[in-house]
């Protein structure tokens, strides 16, 4: 998201609304340039998270101001984008998301003969707050933080998978989360209490989810001057 400020030298003089978009980077980081000029209505779209889905376009989901996901797409590789559009199944409270595009097993699981290395597949895996703006005394409380799965290439169809949090408390925030593939399983097991989530039970197309093993940090307090209490 850049908009123009003090310091700003990336928006025109006369784009005062800001915009969303990427920066993109041609020698590993030393220089970067802006591309994309994505809008919603009546919304900011930051904090974007961008992953790969079927025939090389980008979807890009972004946090909005208006209770529910938006989403943008890139045909060429991130040059430029469609305007954004709300995903109304995905609810968000003004709160990050993160999304990351799941790896497909080997399809030899070790027996000899078959392809070894990891490619990425269609799935898309989803943490988000799954609640829109709450009334009081929760205005400030963000609670259901959830996984959820699409495996439709696409990202259309969105499954739950698994409730991270889900405690309401005035003022208690379980948010920004952010997601990290680290290995991957044959063997259905359950969510641990060390943030790394596995036996997450979705299949699409033939691809169980449960394979896989993802790293899940958020971060949990209080907002400031709200009383810490036990849950609902």
């Amino acid at each position: 998201w850049r908009e123009r400020g003090r310091s700003c030298t990336l928006v025109p003089p006369g784009n005062l609304a800001g915009a969303g978009g990427v920066l993109m980077s041609k020698d590993r980081g030393l220089t970067w340039t802006p591309h994309g000029t994505i809008k919603g209505p009546s919304t900011w779209m930051i904090e974007q998270t961008v992953v790969e889905v079927k025939d090389g376009k980008l979807l890009m989901l972004c946090r909005t101001s208006v209770g529910v996901i938006f989403q943008s797409t890139s045909k060429d590789g991130g040059v430029t984008w469609t305007n954004g559009t709300p995903m109304k199944e995905l609810p968000n409270p003004n709160a990050k998301i993160a999304a990351i595009s799941l790896f497909r097993p080997p399809e030899d699981g070790g027996g000899g003969g078959g392809d070894k290395e990891l490619h990425p597949s269609t799935c898309i895996l989803l943490c988000f707050n799954d609640h829109k703006m709450l009334d009081q005394p929760h205005t400030r409380t963000r609670t259901q933080l959830k996984l959820a799965a699409s495996c439709d290439g696409e990202g259309k169809q969105w499954d739950r998978v698994l409730t991270l949090e889900s405690s309401r408390v005035p003022g208690l925030r379980h948010h920004y989360p952010t997601l990290l593939e680290v290995a991957h399983n044959h063997t259905t097991t359950s969510a641990s209490a060390s943030g790394v989530v596995s036996g997450v039970s979705s299949v699409a197309d033939g691809f169980n989810v449960s394979h896989h093993r993802v790293v899940v940090a958020y971060s949990t307090f209080f907002m400031k001057k709200f009383k810490k209490s036990q849950p609902e």
